[in-house]
């Protein structure tokens, strides 16, 4: 009974809050993903330099 009741406040507050939301989740996830890859490609340069040689950046 008590689901039947909260589910459509929970859809429609979902429904109110997803567009503001949603672009603060898209720069946040952007920004996390910019971040992860740049920390990966950095980690595989240094394991690469650091293996190849000090002047192969």
């Amino acid at each position: 009974m008590s689901v039947t009741r909260v589910a459509p406040a929970v859809v429609s507050a979902a429904a109110i809050g997803f567009v503001p939301f949603h672009g603060v989740l898209w720069v946040v996830l952007s920004v996390a993903g910019f971040v992860a890859m740049a920390f990966t490609v950095r980690s595989v340069r240094l394991h690469a330099s650091s293996s190849r040689g000090r002047h192969a950046a």
